[in-house]
C-alpha cells in the first residue's frame, strides 16, 4: 500500500511498513500536523465514529499479527467497544495492494488488529479517538498500550526499540528509561534484528525459543543461517535452549580460553588490535549474556580470529623450517596436502604423539586407586555378599574423590624441556577452527619419561621392553606405501572398532532387557550428558552407531552427535536404555569394561574380528595399488578441494 500527498509538496511514501522503520530514518519522520494547525480537523482527545477507509496504518507501528475469526465476529455483531487511536495527517492518497485507491486524512496509532478486524468484517464506521501526537509520543503510546495488553512478542519489542533508536537517535540505556525495563534487555530484544529473515519467523511461530533466536543472532553475519538451519526441526517443535545452545557452541562458538594466540597482542594484526578491547568478543558485551546459560568467553568475528591464527602458523613455521622441523598443512594442494591429513588424524601410524594431547601412560597414583577400587567392586558384586558390596562401595566413592577434577598431564607437562618436536602440522577442525599439532616420536618420549623416573602403565613398560620395530614414516603414515600387506596398527585399529561393535550389540542386548524405567525424560538426559563428555578416541564409534542404525549423516556438513540428537524424541524406553549404551561404547574402552561386568567372552570375539580387518585392509591395499595412476591424481585432487570447501 502506497500513500501519494495531496496537501504538501513532499511526495515521498508515508507508510512505509514496520519492518522499515529503520531504513526510512534517513528521510526524516513523517510530516505531523502541529497543534495549532490541527484545530480545523480534530480537537485533542475527540472521541467519535470515522470512516474505517480513511484511517492508514501508522508507518511506526510495529509488526501485528493479523485478527482472529473470533475478533471479526464480535465487531461484526457489536461493533468496537473501546476506541481506537488515530492521529490527523495531512490529506493523503493511499494504493493498496489490489490496486484500489482510497483518500486518508488519518493515521493508526493504537488498535491495528481491530481496525483490520472492522474493514474484514464490513463495518464502514470505527469508533476512534483522535489526538494530537509527535512521532516520540505515538511510539510511547503504542509500546506501553501493547505491553500492558501482552501484545508484544520479543521480536515486536525489538521493531519498537529500533524505532526509538534510529528515529531519535537513543541508546540502549536511554530507551531503557523511557520503556521501565532493563538496559541488558533492551540490548538483547535489539540483537534480535540480526537474525535472519526465517529465523525472524520461526520465533514469532514459536518454532525456536528466545534464548536460541539469541544464540544465534549473537554469531557472526556469515553463520547465522547455517545456525538456524541446525537447530531447526522439521516439524516445527522448538528444540531446548540447552540443546540448541550445544549444538550452536560445538559447530561456531570460538572460545577466547582456546585461542591458540596471544589475545592481548595488539600487535599481532594492526588493523584488529587486541582480543581484549574488541567489542565483538561476549565477554566485553555482557548485556548480551544469557542468563544461566552464557558462560563461555567467546569471539563472534570468525575472519579476525582465523587472521590471528594464520599470522601465529606463519610464525611457527619459519621457526620449525629454521630448526630443520618437517611442516605440514592439511591446507596444501596434491601430495603434501594428503600426508599432512593423514598425520592429523592418525599420528600414531607413524609413532607419533601430540605434545598437548592427555598422556595415559603415566597413570597417577590417585587413577590407579581407582581402578582397583571399581575391579574390587565388580568382583564383590559377583560374589553376592552383601557386607562386602557395602564395604567395597566405600572404598570406590572414596577413590571417586580423589579423582573427581583430576586431569592427566600432556605429554609437554611431562617431558619440559626434552620436548622436541619431529613435525609441526597446521590442521583445520570440521568448522574451520585451525589447530597447530606439535607432534613427538612416542618411543623416544616414553623412554626420556622412563629415564626420568615416572611409573608407566604395564602395557607400556612391556611394549618398551620389546626390540624397537621399524615404525612406518611420516610419508608411509599418509598412504605412500607400495605394499599391501597392511600395517600392525591398521590391523589392530580395525579389528578394535569391530570388536567394539560386536560388544556392543550384546551390551545393548542385555540393557533393553533390564529395568529400572524411570521414563523416557531420563534415559534421553543420559544420552545428551554422555554426548557431551565423549571426547577424543569416540568419533569413530559414534559414526559406526550411526550407520549401524541407517540413519541419514553426512560426515562433510554433520557431526554424528547431532544425528543422535535429533533422534532421541523417536525412541521407545527399551531403545533409548540401549542407545545410552551405544553411546558409552563409542569410548574405545567402556565396550571392554561393560563386557567384563556382564561376563561376555570378548577372546573369540577379538580374534574374528582381527581376521575380518586383516582381510578387509589387505582387499582395500590391493585395490588401491591397481587403481591406475591418473584416478590417483585425481582422487587426490578431489580430497584437496572437499577440505577446501569444508574449511571455506
Amino acid at each position: 500500500m502506497t500513500i501519494e500527498q495531496t496537501s504538501t509538496k513532499d511526495k515521498s511514501p508515508r507508510h512505509r511498513g514496520a519492518h522499515a522503520t529503520a531504513a526510512a530514518s534517513a528521510d526524516g519522520p513523517p510530516p505531523v500536523l502541529a497543534p495549532e494547525q490541527a484545530g480545523a480537523v480534530a480537537e485533542v482527545h475527540d472521541t467519535r465514529d470515522i470512516e474505517a477507509d480513511r484511517i492508514t496504518p501508522c508507518g511506526l507501528n510495529v509488526p501485528h499479527r493479523e485478527p482472529d475469526a473470533e475478533l471479526v465476529e464480535s465487531i461484526k455483531d457489536r461493533g468496537n467497544i473501546e476506541p481506537v487511536i488515530v492521529r490527523p495527517i495531512p490529506a493523503a492518497t493511499v494504493t493498496e495492494a489490489d490496486g484500489r485507491r482510497r483518500e486518508v486524512e488519518f493515521e493508526l496509532v493504537i488498535g491495528e488488529r481491530r481496525w483490520k478486524a472492522t474493514r474484514i468484517a464490513g463495518r464502514k464506521f470505527i469508533y476512534a479517538e483522535v489526538r494530537i501526537l509527535t512521532d516520540q509520543e505515538a511510539l510511547e503510546l503504542q509500546y506501553e498500550e501493547n505491553v500492558q495488553r501482552q501484545q508484544l512478542s520479543p521480536l515486536q519489542e525489538a521493531y519498537a526499540f529500533d524505532a526509538f533508536r534510529v528515529r531519535f537517535n537513543r541508546t540502549a540505556a536511554e530507551i531503557a528509561t523511557r520503556v521501565h525495563k532493563s538496559e541488558r534487555y533492551v540490548t538483547q530484544r535489539l540483537t534480535l534484528l540480526a537474525l535472519p529473515g526465517p529465523a525472524q519467523e520461526a520465533l514469532e511461530r514459536g518454532s525456536i525459543a528466545l534464548g536460541t533466536a539469541l544464540e544465534i543472532a549473537c554469531l557472526g553475519e556469515a553463520d547465522r543461517a547455517t545456525a538456524f538451519e541446525m537447530v531447526s526441526r522439521r516439524d516445527g517443535t522448538a528444540l531446548s535452549v540447552a540443546t540448541a545452545r550445544d549444538i550452536i557452541t560445538t559447530k561456531f562458538y570460538l572460545r577466547i580460553h582456546a585461542a591458540k594466540f596471544d589475545v592481548a597482542d595488539a600487535q599481532l594484526v594492526p588493523e584488529a588490535g587486541a582480543c581484549t578491547t574488541c567489542p565483538k568478543r561476549t565477554g566485553n558485551q555482557l548485556a548480551l549474556a544469557i542468563d544461566g546459560l552464557d558462560t563461555d568467553d567467546r569471539c563472534a568475528d570468525r575472519p579476525c580470529w582465523d587472521k590471528k591464527s594464520n599470522a601465529v602458523w606463519n610464525q611457527r613455521k619459519a621457526a620449525a623450517e629454521a630448526a630443520g622441523v618437517r611442516v605440514l598443512d592439511v591446507q596444501a594442494e596434491g601430495k603434501e596436502g594428503d600426508k599432512a591429513r593423514g598425520v592429523a588424524r592418525a599420528p600414531w601410524k607413524a609413532g607419533l604423539v601430540n605434545l598437548d594431547a592427555p598422556c595415559r601412560e603415566v597413570p597417577d597414583a590417585a587413577e590407579l586407586a581407582f581402578e582397583a577400587a571399581d575391579e574390587a567392586l565388580d568382583a564383590a558384586e559377583r560374589s553376592g555378599d552383601e557386607a562386602a558390596i557395602e564395604a567395597a562401595e566405600k572404598v570406590f566413592q572414596e577413590a571417586e574423590k580423589a579423582t573427581t577434577g583430576a586431569r592427566a598431564p600432556t605429554w609437554r607437562e611431562l617431558l619440559g624441556d626434552a620436548a622436541k618436536p619431529a613435525a609441526l602440522v597446521r590442521d583445520v577442525g570440521f568448522t574451520g577452527n585451525v589447530e597447530v599439532l606439535e607432534l613427538v616420536d612416542e618411543r623416544a618420549a616414553l623412554e626420556v619419561l622412563a629415564q626420568a623416573g615416572h611409573k608407566l602403565d604395564p602395557e607400556t613398560v612391556k611394549r618398551l621392553a620389546e626390540p624397537a620395530k621399524a615404525r612406518a614414516t611420516l610419508d608411509a603414515a599418509a598412504g605412500d606405501e607400495a605394499s599391501t600387506e597392511p600395517a600392525a596398527w591398521d590391523i589392530e585399529a580395525r579389528a578394535r572398532l569391530l570388536l567394539q561393535g560386536r560388544l556392543t550389540e550384546l551390551l545393548v542386548g542385555i540393557a533393553e532387557k533390564t529395568p529400572p524405567r524411570p521414563g523416557l525424560g531420563f534415559w534421553r538426559g543420559l544420552i545428551l550428558g554422555a554426548l557431551k563428555v565423549g571426547g577424543y578416541g569416540c568419533e569413530e564409534g559414534l559414526e559406526d552407531l550411526v550407520k549401524r542404525h541407517g540413519w541419514a549423516f553426512d560426515p562433510m556438513e554433520q557431526e554424528p552427535g547431532d544425528v543422535i540428537r535429533g533422534k532421541l524424541a523417536e525412541l521407545t524406553e527399551a531403545k533409548l536404555k540401549g542407545l545410552l549404551v551405544e553411546v558409552m561404547c563409542a569410548e574405545p574402552t567402556t565396550a571392554d569394561d561393560l563386557a567384563k561386568h556382564f561376563e561376555i567372552d570378548a577372546k573369540p570375539l577379538k580374534a574374528a574380528a582381527t581376521k575380518q580387518a586383516k582381510t578387509a585392509l589387505r582387499a582395500e591395499a590391493a585395490a588401491k595399488k591397481a587403481a591406475p595412476a591418473s584416478k590417483k591424481k585425481r582422487g587426490a585432487r578431489a580430497a584437496a578441494t572437499e577440505t577446501e570447501g569444508a574449511t571455506s
